[in-house]
């Protein structure tokens, strides 16, 4: 192994040697990152001599950098954002979806900073990050853990990128376990609850729209007039959309009553969720009236899942209790698989089947 070298990563700080042998470039890890012990386990490789460079001293390699400082450049740089710890968001030159996506990365780095009394990037060992994780455990699911954890780990490596840490502490933290929550789907009675509320009065049209179609709440935001043709043959409107979520294009006929709202709208049909923030405002007024529906409230949100998606499953479910086909129901959904149909328009339970013997 006269052309041994021994190097050491910069991901982890783990030293190994580097050879070629018969054309092919072998590396062997020494499994260590102490300088002099790597030097003894190299000799019974072979390699006797003394790297070039300098060693490198793990966690002694980068200046110390002000957390709130790289957090601001971290900001600047992906979210356009300046001195984000100071102002937060939003801004005006964000991109669509950019601001709230920055904000959430915010506030989980002004948690950690809070929890942890963090000074400098360098501080954000594993041993922090797993005791901030498990502190959120009883308040947040599973699913919100693993968001925070993707936006720190986000984070760290950035400023692996900007050399200010010799690796991202956050790779070692293990994704927990996500549980889906129960399909849930609206009864009659919880839909009347919710539309007669006080506190959904600005989305009762939206709301009812998409249990009417059927749609994803990404797709209905944005519909304007030109989303419902006239028939030619019949003279009514059909829906015809592209659909975010697969690129699909989405043309099929609506209801009376759908037919009957579009036409009382405007030509954007929802102008107030063009902000993004009204959009959770709509989420919030959802979950509000549902919870006066004689149910445990945000606990009960919370164990079934309950946001706008609901709307979608309560419209595939009458469907499927008035008799409908799935083959049926997958198209008006625009499904590509009559599987996730099937998700949507549960079984009926053993009460609803009575009638039935």
């Amino acid at each position: 192994m006269s052309t041994s070298k021994l190097k050491q990563r910069k991901r982890d700080g783990i030293y190994y040697i580097d050879y070629h042998q018969n054309g092919q470039r072998i590396r062997i890890s020494l499994a260590t990152r102490d300088y002099n012990q790597a030097l003894v386990i190299a000799t019974k490789y072979g390699v006797n001599h003394v790297p070039t460079i300098a060693p490198i001293l793990y966690g002694q390699t980068q200046k110390k950098v002000s957390y709130i400082e790289a957090v601001n450049k971290f900001l600047l740089t992906d979210y356009n954002q300046p001195s984000a710890w100071k102002n937060g968001f939003p801004a005006p030159n964000n991109r669509r979806g950019a601001c709230k996506n920055g904000a959430c990365i915010l506030y989980t780095l002004r948690h950690l900073q809070e929890f942890g009394n963090i000074r400098y990037v360098s501080d954000l060992t594993y041993p922090v990050l797993q005791d901030f994780i498990n502190s959120r455990s009883t308040i947040y699911t599973n699913k919100t853990l693993n968001k925070y954890r993707n936006r720190i780990r986000k984070f760290l490596h950035f400023c692996y990128k900007m050399d200010w840490v010799i690796k991202n502490e956050a790779d070692k933290l293990d994704r927990l376990k996500e549980t889906t929550p129960d399909r849930y789907s609206f009864s009659r009675a919880e839909v009347d609850t919710v539309l007669s509320s006080d506190e959904t009065t600005e989305y009762h049209l939206f709301f009812e729209l998409m249990l009417e179609t059927g749609l994803r709440a990404c797709d209905a935001w944005e519909l304007t007039q030109g989303n419902f043709p006239i028939d030619p043959e019949d003279g009514s409107k059909y829906l015809r959309v592209k659909m975010k979520k697969n690129d699909r294009v989405l043309e099929v006929p609506i209801s009376e009553r759908a037919q009957k709202i579009v036409a009382d709208l405007d030509t954007v049909l929802f102008p107030w969720a063009q902000n993004v923030w009204n959009r959770d405002k709509a989420l919030i007024a959802l979950k509000y009236a549902f919870g006066r529906a004689d149910n445990a409230g945000h606990k009960f949100c919370k164990k079934f899942g309950i946001n706008l998606h609901v709307w979608r499953h309560t419209f595939a479910q009458w469907k499927l209790d008035s008799g409908v086909r799935k083959e049926v129901i997958q198209q008006l959904l625009g499904h590509t698989s009559v599987t996730t149909t099937e998700i949507y328009a549960n079984t009926r339970n053993k009460a609803d089947l009575k009638p039935y013997v």
